[in-house]
Formats: C-alpha cells, sequence, structure tokens
C-alpha cells in the first residue's frame, strides 16, 4: 500500500523480509485499476512515482539489512530489470514461462551500468524520458 512507503525504514526493523506485488503498487499509487476500462489508460509502470516508491523500499530494506523480493509484470520485464538491480533488488519472484527471459535479461547486466541507469530513472522528470531510459537499457562498460 502506498500508505507503508514512508513508514518503509520502521517496517524494515521490524520484518525479516519485504515482498512488493509490483502489479497491486502500480494500482494503487495511480488510482488506476488496469482491468477497469476507464481508468486502465493511466496504469503506468514507468511512472516517476512507481519508479521512486520502489526504490525508498529498496534502501529502506537495505540499511535494515533484510531482502525484498519483487513480483508481478516489473519483475518479468526485460526493460525493468536492470532498474530494480540498480536500486539494490537480487530478488525476482516470476512466473516459469519468465524465467528464460529473465536469466537473458540478468546475465547482460553490469551492476555499475544498472546502478548509472536507475539514478538517471530516478531523476527523471516524465513517464516519456523514463520510458526512453528503460528502452535503451544499461550503457555497458567497454
Amino acid at each position: 500500500l502506498p500508505a507503508l512507503l514512508d513508514i518503509a525504514p520502521a517496517l524494515a526493523r521490524e520484518s525479516d523480509f519485504f515482498s512488493v506485488g509490483t502489479n497491486d503498487l502500480v494500482q494503487y499509487l495511480l488510482a488506476a485499476d488496469r482491468a477497469n476500462d476507464l481508468v486502465a489508460a493511466y496504469y503506468e509502470p514507468a511512472h516517476p512515482s512507481v519508479l521512486r516508491g520502489l526504490a525508498r523500499i529498496a534502501r529502506a530494506a537495505a540499511a535494515a539489512g533484510i531482502e525484498v523480493s519483487i513480483c508481478g509484470e516489473i519483475a518479468q520485464d526485460p526493460r525493468f530489470i536492470p532498474f530494480l538491480v540498480g536500486i539494490g533488488i537480487r530478488a525476482l519472484s516470476v512466473e516459469p514461462q519468465a524465467l528464460p527471459r529473465v536469466r537473458t535479461a540478468l546475465a547482460g547486466i553490469s551492476l555499475p551500468a544498472a546502478r548509472r541507469l536507475a539514478e538517471a530513472a530516478l531523476a527523471a522528470a516524465t513517464i516519456a524520458e523514463i520510458r526512453a531510459l528503460l528502452e535503451a537499457g544499461p550503457e555497458q562498460e567497454s
């Protein structure tokens, strides 16, 4: 729930781990049910609030020394995986049929490049900027 973002550090100190369902997080943060035709167009995982919320969760978990597991569409989308790695996510929960796609995405990531991508995405002001960054992917070291 979005209300938990502000208290994530306190929750992390009391928890053994965090598990984030990104489909629900996006829906609740943006008040956009992807199954409702009247508002589905507003369901946007690349929204700055979504990425910044995920980063806040990851920072709170890291500070408390606990793991964060991410599930949902973002976890199995090769465009988002470098961002997730860049903010410190190390556990993804995905459908079995997504495993080859996720493994391929993970194998091609350098940690410094993923961190730079995450920093750029978190600094971006618009969905269009974030989409462009995610589509381009992390710049790899030569």
